[in-house]
């Protein structure tokens, strides 16, 4: 990851003619999408700055700004780091997924429910990587998976997900253990599987314009930040 920071000096002299903060992160935007990298981290002043605090922060003006210091990442460097953490966190979930069943199982409904969020809370995180993912291959003929199969997954995963919320939402304990343990683990296997076949080696045949639509801002980054899964 790469850092690059501008002195009060240095802003005035080159951002001094914008009328604010937002003004100047706009173009720092641009400035880094041109260099083919994403924003990973913005600070402000020493602050680190999130989506909400650049929405706050919008019209400080730009002579009361001290220092910016942004941490940038070229995407596939992004990608192939979010590729390692899914590797290692998918099994984990899939066996918390087993975990929670048996709990259902068992009788033991209440510690099965709280369980069972955190589950829930796993699977929108990897919901989350899986569009970046997607957002990602914008060349499919670099990748070793094709985007049918991609895309089967993805809507499998979905279907499973929506099953289990109701199932869920209606207390019906028979029908959570059934998903989690069959229809959930296989949808996640089936990830695991294809996460395995993708090749970020592609990274060096594409251009970085081919990876993200948008510029990935830290806020997009920390979403994909391990929650750190404990069931037992």
């Amino acid at each position: 990851m790469q850092k690059t920071t501008w002195t009060a000096e240095q802003i005035d002299a080159e951002f001094g003619d914008l009328g604010s903060l937002s003004d100047v992160i706009k173009v720092i935007e641009g400035y880094f999408w041109h260099r083919g990298e994403v924003i990973c981290e913005i600070r402000v002043n020493g602050m680190f700055m999130d989506g909400k605090d650049e929405i706050r922060f919008a019209s400080e003006r730009v002579e009361n700004l001290e220092s910016i210091e942004i941490k940038s990442q070229r995407p596939q460097d992004l990608l192939a780091e979010t590729l390692r953490s899914v590797s290692e966190y998918l099994p984990r979930v899939r066996e918390s997924a087993i975990l929670v069943a048996e709990r259902f199982q068992q009788g033991n409904n209440d510690e099965a429910h709280r369980l069972c969020l955190k589950v829930l809370d796993s699977c929108r995180w990897l919901s989350d990587w899986l569009f970046l993912v997607k957002k990602s291959c914008g060349n499919w003929a670099h990748v070793k998976v094709s985007e049918d199969l991609w895309r089967r997954a993805e809507l499998a995963f979905t279907n499973v997900l929506r099953d289990l919320c109701s199932a869920y939402e209606n207390k019906d304990f028979v029908a959570l253990a059934d998903i989690l343990e069959y229809e959930l683990s296989n949808s996640l296997g089936q990830w695991l599987e294809l996460v395995g076949l993708l090749d970020v080696s592609f990274s060096s045949k594409a251009s970085n314009s081919e990876y993200l639509g948008n510029p990935v801002r830290g806020s997009d980054k920390s979403s994909l930040a391990d929650p750190a899964l404990k069931l037992k």
